[in-house]
């Protein structure tokens, strides 16, 4: 089990770039280019953290510091048929739990890649998003890119700070106002000082996933929106939870999850939807799914119903599972 309590302003930022597609040029194999191409999303501004254009770059400020959830997500493909890369670098340094690769064997065939993760940011501290091509030198094509970190845990410095106090198995190795507890035998938490280590051992028995499709832009009622989700083991869905970034003008926007071409809201009032007039950032988490079984190799794809007027921007849907 795992409980967080979180008291500190809001730090986020978000660099985007449109369906436009803009090439990033390999020329040495292997070696990561930086996305040069980028536009300011949403942010919490200086002195939180805040995204840059010209150094296509998001940029921790001096209160901005914690752990932060780091994400991104883009459309690519390659003018060679080799591998393509994606990485978050922080400080230059690739994170290398926060990369996607795709083995492409056709050249010009676009690919959907994302990654994310949690990331302890201090204060100056940058993040950006580089592409490579593994064994060719190339041209990368890439559109439809959203990277963005958003501050999950308490500042560490300042006077937001609120720390982070962290327990293994109901034992403190820290101190803070900010409590993850750590439950189970799979799972060790260690460390000292402002950094610590938590170990899950093991694999292939009970533990939880998330899913998540995207759309960048402006979203179109479609059906398998983003690709389809194939189960690793049985499970039963938690929750189904809709982000619209950038607000319409009317209506709503909805979707729809299908396990194997089936809705799993039965109850259509129950999808998950969110209004115009409920402005930007809006979310709609729902856990009353009338079909919540999986099964492995159980095929999850999403739907967008219906779309507000106007021009409503970027949606994420997010699909939670707990594994038997």
């Amino acid at each position: 089990m795992t409980t967080a309590r979180l008291s500190q302003p809001q730090s986020y930022a978000e660099l985007f770039q449109g369906n436009t597609q803009f090439g990033i040029v390999i020329g040495v194999a292997g070696t990561f280019v930086q996305w040069a191409n980028s536009t300011v999303g949403d942010e919490s501004g200086s002195p939180y953290a805040s995204g840059s254009a010209a150094n296509d770059e998001i940029t921790i400020g001096n209160l901005g510091a914690g752990a932060y959830w780091v994400s991104f997500s883009s459309s690519c493909e390659a003018t060679v048929a080799n591998p393509i890369r994606a990485a978050i670098f922080r400080n230059g340094v690739l994170q290398t739990d926060l990369q996607d690769q795709i083995d492409q064997t056709v050249a010009n065939l676009e690919f959907n890649m994302a990654s994310a993760g949690i990331l302890i940011l201090n204060d100056t501290d940058t993040i950006d998003l580089r592409y490579t091509i593994v064994g060719a030198t190339g041209t990368v094509n890439v559109r439809n890119i959203n990277l963005s970190v958003h501050r999950i845990g308490g500042a560490v410095s300042g006077p937001d700070a609120v720390g982070i106090e962290v327990k293994d198995e109901g034992i403190s190795i820290g101190a803070g106002k900010t409590i993850l507890d750590f439950v189970g035998a799979a799972v060790t938490a260690s460390g000292s000082g402002p950094e610590v280590t938590v170990t899950i051992s093991g694999g292939g028995g009970p533990g939880a996933d998330t899913y998540r499709w995207n759309v960048n832009g402006k979203p179109q009622v479609d059906t398998d929106v983003d690709g389809a989700w194939i189960a690793p083991r049985d499970g039963t869905i938690t929750r189904v939870t809709l982000h619209r970034r950038a607000v319409g003008s009317s209506g709503s926007t909805t979707v729809d999850i299908h396990l194997n071409g089936t809705t799993i809201f039965t109850t259509q009032a129950n999808r998950p939807s969110v209004l115009f007039s409920a402005g930007a950032n809006a979310i709609d988490a729902v856990t009353n799914m009338n079909v919540t079984a999986v099964s492995q190799d159980d095929r999850l794809t999403m739907d967008v119903d219906t779309v507000e007027g106007g021009n409503p921007q970027d949606i994420a849907v997010i699909l939670e599972i707990e594994y038997t």
